[in-house]
């Protein structure tokens, strides 16, 4: 009797089992001991903050790599030459090529060599005055990448701005000068004017570089020379003080000087030409003013004219030239992306579930774990592996399960996936997990996400609002369209080319970037809830083409 009842049971659980419908039996894979128990070790002491080409990240790499291999994911990285031993080659054996789990990419590595020299001339009837100023006294540069010097007339840029029926280049030719930009946008002093209202970028104040970069970019699209960035307020000089009376304070630490960063080198892919190799010099207010001295250039009379009238008082700086010498330290640094795939019914149409698996990184013993940057969405990328391939159904599309190198310092592996990917091979869509398991200050509640996604594709929101409805997940979601859903993480180079995207991200906080960022601080239900929200999205997209439908 017990045998019979032991086999009445075994036969009711198959059949159970056979009868649960593929998309519930993936979903059912995502547990909290699922994801707990891989962030537990991507995000120990053990990965050393998985910083791009250490031996942490490339330790992080194995470990993907055998769990896409254990749940049954297929290798999309290179191919590599797998030479016979000596006893296949006697049987007849030849090489071959296998694919392998690893995209490999090679990026340059730099910062600031020891000579760094910055002079102002002055042109006095036929002769000329100069005055040579002193590194970390009077300047501080970000160096191109490799070393460089010159000498060239300056051109006031004003706010270096050439958008929104602003253009400070407008008729002007900056090629082989040095560009003078300032800090901020018309309006920027009066919140209630006008320009403020117009010209107030969309990204907040903490990724004021942001707009830096994108102004230097622009000088140097322009065929600037050099880029001087000038902030009225604020005198830069303050931190480049040689005593130090009182310990350091940092976020996390006291010391008697500064301790080694992360954001010491700079890291860029090689490329064919020296593009990015401008160098962009930050200068006190006492080299501000000798270089406008007597030039009928006011700074004050421009941002009055900037914000009352909107236009700008750009222009050249006559008898002014800037002289500089600017060395680097460079090597070359090998990192790797993670990649595996999940072939669908169709071999040639992709959909790219991906996160940057590269952290900040180990300093003067400290370890920045990232468990929430961004471990908690390469833990994402492999659930959703994991459950896709354990539903049991293949795909009308052909999944990637990708981990990015090299995001803290650019996007680098992203952007080289995009920029290499086969031409023949068409990528539908991108699914960008980073940052998933935090709250921001204003999320009281512990469910509150953001969701930015490209808005020439809107049933992407609708998607969303339809499976968390499903499944009752509680997630309150922060919905941002954009036409290419630009940012600073790894979904931006899809969708600056044209392809479908969204980016799921729980929230910012004050461990960002510290090596606060511990698993004890998660928030687990939330990073939980996002990940299963991810996976019915996925399936759907995977399945049905009328989500991705343009508009």
């Amino acid at each position: 009797m017990k045998r019979i009842l032991f086999l009445v049971a075994f036969l009711v659980i198959a059949m159970a089992s056979i009868s649960q419908p593929a998309k519930e039996k993936g979903y059912s894979t995502i547990t909290m001991e699922s994801i707990q128990g891989q962030l537990e070790f991507l995000a120990s002491d053990w990965m050393e903050g998985r910083a791009t080409g250490s031996k942490g990240i490339y330790m992080a790499s194995d470990y993907i790599a055998s769990m896409y291999k254990v749940f049954g994911i297929q290798p999309f990285g290179d191919e590599v030459f797998i030479s016979p031993t000596r006893e296949e080659s006697r049987q007849g054996v030849r090489g071959r090529l296998e694919r392998t789990y690893f995209q490999n990419i090679t990026l340059l590595q730099y910062e600031p060599g020891e000579d760094q020299r910055l002079s102002v001339s002055t042109q006095n009837g036929p002769g000329e005055s100069a005055i040579d100023f002193g590194y970390q006294v009077d300047f501080q540069v970000q160096t191109g990448t490799a070393s460089i010097s010159g000498k060239a007339p300056v051109f006031f840029a004003g706010y270096g701005m050439t958008e929104k029926d602003f253009d400070d280049y407008k008729k002007k030719d900056v090629k082989g000068k040095v560009v003078m930009i300032l800090s901020g946008f018309p309006g920027h002093r009066d919140t209630t004017s006008a320009a403020y209202r117009k010209f107030k970028p969309e990204v907040s104040s903490r990724m004021q570089y942001m707009i830096n970069r994108a102004k230097v970019r622009k000088a140097e699209e322009l065929g600037a020379a050099a880029v001087i960035l000038v902030n009225p307020d604020t005198d830069p000089a303050n931190a480049w003080t040689a005593n130090n009376p009182y310990p350091v304070k940092g976020a996390y630490y006291e010391a008697d000087q500064r301790l080694s960063s992360f954001y010491d080198k700079r890291m860029t892919l090689p490329g064919d030409t020296l593009s990015g190799n401008i160098p962009v010099f930050t200068v006190t207010n006492r080299v501000t003013n000798l270089i406008l001295k007597e030039s009928g250039v006011d700074i004050s009379a421009y941002e009055t004219q900037a914000m009352n009238a909107m236009q700008s008082l750009s222009a050249d700086v006559p008898a002014k030239s800037v002289g500089w010498t600017s060395t680097v330290n460079a090597s070359l640094i090998n990192c790797r992306n993670v990649l595996g795939v999940l072939e669908g019914k169709k071999k040639d149409e992709f959909i790219v579930v991906g996160a940057h698996y590269d952290h900040l990184g180990k300093y003067d013993g400290w370890i920045w774990n990232g468990a929430d940057d961004n471990g908690s969405g390469t833990v994402g990328v492999m659930t959703l592996a994991r459950a896709i391939k354990e539903s049991g159904e293949t795909p009308e599309k052909s999944i990637i399960f990708a981990a990015w190198t090299a995001e803290e310092v650019g996007l680098y592996g992203s952007r080289y996936f995009v920029k290499n990917f086969p031409n023949s091979l068409k990528i539908a869509y991108n699914l960008n997990f980073d940052m998933l398991s935090r709250n921001d200050a204003s999320d009281t509640k512990g469910n509150t996400m953001s969701m930015m996604y490209t808005s020439f594709t809107p049933k992407l929101k609708d998607l969303t609002e339809k499976n968390i409805a499903a499944k009752n997940l509680d997630v309150a979601v922060n919905f941002r369209g954009s036409a290419t859903a630009s940012g600073g993480s790894d979904h931006a180079p899809f969708a600056q080319a044209g392809i479908p995207a969204t980016f799921f991200f729980a929230g910012m906080h004050p461990d960002y970037h510290q090596p606060s960022d511990e698993l004890s601080k998660l928030n687990w239900n939330k990073m939980l809830n996002l990940i299963r929200l991810g996976y019915l999205n996925i399936w759907d997209l995977a399945n049905d083409d009328s989500w991705l439908e343009r508009q």
